[in-house]
């Protein structure tokens, strides 16, 4: 298996605004498995592999418990449209309908209603976009829905308890955003928010149990060193809180809210040199501290996370490419 890394531009540059949220570490993607028990005895373990290589991916769970892969670019830098799905009860993927859309850095997310949303993300002629597209997962069919009003790339979304979806941060001719815009699906609107107070691209995002949405981490226009800072949102009164910090620096990382309640940051770039890391750490929002938790095997960034329960356990699941 030829697991060579090529990294693109870190930066970004006038002619393509993507490339600079790509931070691609582009590779044979692999997928890596941690559960809860294994959490504690520290052991990851390998997973059937993406059919196609690609970075700059976006990914959400289904509600059919099947893990999702959509566009990012490829080996030769190539905007992809193309979307896989991940069986993890055969460990085997296939192939659905692409995007309208070829991009890489969208946000991708779950919504209330069951159907995957790409949001935003840049293109191959250049710049950002604010294009939405809603994937049904029961027909494998797409929709294009109301733009987002600030077009950007590197932004993550989440979607809240409330059944809004909340786009987060990002990059356009800015390359720092801290704008916040929330997409209703029961009425394909949007409406901005109260912005985070720390503009950033890449951070983990994850609604915790208290209903609040935590922004971690993520890159700043000098790609590195990347950001501590933890936000917590809340949607009721549009609001933000600082809470603990990072112990360490981490931008481009994974994130997954576990069944206990914590939420996981995984690998990632972290400060100073630009060093990717294989570190995993894990917020409590109860006691708003911090706990180091079994590392990667090996290290790695432009990394999607993602959760599944299977009774008695939960399975993080990894989606990256591997530095060698």
């Amino acid at each position: 298996m030829n697991t060579m890394i090529k990294r693109n531009e870190l930066k970004s540059n006038g002619a393509n605004p993507a490339r600079m949220l790509a931070v691609s570490a582009l590779a044979l993607m692999v997928s890596f498995m941690l559960s809860a028990q294994a959490i504690a005895q520290g052991t990851w373990g390998p997973a059937a592999s993406l059919s196609t290589a690609r970075a700059a991916h976006g990914a959400a769970t289904g509600p059919d418990g099947r893990i999702y892969v959509t566009g990012g670019i490829d080996n030769s830098s190539n905007f992809l449209s193309s979307v896989e799905v991940y069986d993890p009860v055969l460990n085997f993927w296939t192939s659905v309908s692409p995007m309208p859309t070829a991009r890489a850095s969208a946000a991708v997310v779950t919504g209330p209603d069951g159907r995957i949303y790409a949001i935003g993300g840049g293109i191959s002629s250049g710049p950002t976009v604010g294009t939405v597209e809603a994937y049904d997962t029961a027909s494998n069919t797409w929709a294009t829905l109301a733009s987002m009003p600030t077009p950007r790339a590197g932004l993550t979304a989440v979607t809240g308890k409330n059944g809004l979806i909340y786009a987060i941060g990002g990059g356009n001719t800015t390359p720092d955003l801290n704008t916040v815009e929330a997409y209703d699906p029961a009425t394909n609107t949007w409406t901005t928010v109260t912005p985070m107070p720390t503009a950033r691209r890449a951070p983990v995002v994850q609604t915790g149990p208290d209903g609040r949405i935590y922004v971690i981490g993520g890159l700043s226009d000098s790609q590195v060193p990347a950001h501590t800072e933890v936000e917590a949102y809340d949607p009721g009164s549009d609001t933000w809180t600082t809470v603990a910090p990072m112990p360490l620096l981490h931008g481009v990382s994974g994130g997954a809210l576990g069944t206990d309640g914590r939420i996981y940051v995984i690998g990632g770039i972290t400060g100073g040199s630009g060093t990717i890391v294989k570190t995993v750490e894990a917020y409590d929002p109860v006691t708003n501290s911090w706990a180091t938790m079994a590392s990667l095997a090996t290290q790695r960034f432009s990394l999607k996370s993602l959760s599944l329960v299977y009774w008695p356990r939960q399975i993080l699941w990894l989606l990256a490419a591997p530095l060698l």
